[in-house]
């Protein structure tokens, strides 16, 4: 198995969210030919910032386990009529997401 092609649909049981891979980082390619399959769920910003610590601080407490460990379940190109949170990831500087 090789890394995710951009536009492969993902979906994470642990937020009940889909997922779609935009593109590929130079570090999860070289992990994945190591064996550690994992992927970087980006959440921007889309636009300049001034502060982005409360955006990377959500991204980091989503994560599931640690560099070169990591857990959970990805699903990859997954049926199209899982449960779904519509709750945002992060909004108004804070992160407002579930996790299950």
């Amino acid at each position: 198995m090789g890394e995710l092609l951009p536009g492969t649909i993902l979906y994470l049981p642990f937020l009940k969210k889909y997922f779609i891979m935009e593109d590929q980082c130079a570090e999860c390619v070289t992990d994945w030919k190591t064996g550690l399959w994992r992927v970087d769920m980006w959440m921007g910003p889309s636009v300049s910032q001034a502060d982005v610590a409360p955006l990377n601080a959500c991204e980091n407490a989503l994560t599931r386990g640690d560099q070169g460990a990591g857990t959970g379940t990805i699903i990859i190109n997954p049926a199209h009529d899982l449960e779904v949170d519509t709750n945002p990831i992060f909004k108004d500087g804070a992160c407002t997401t579930h996790t299950y």
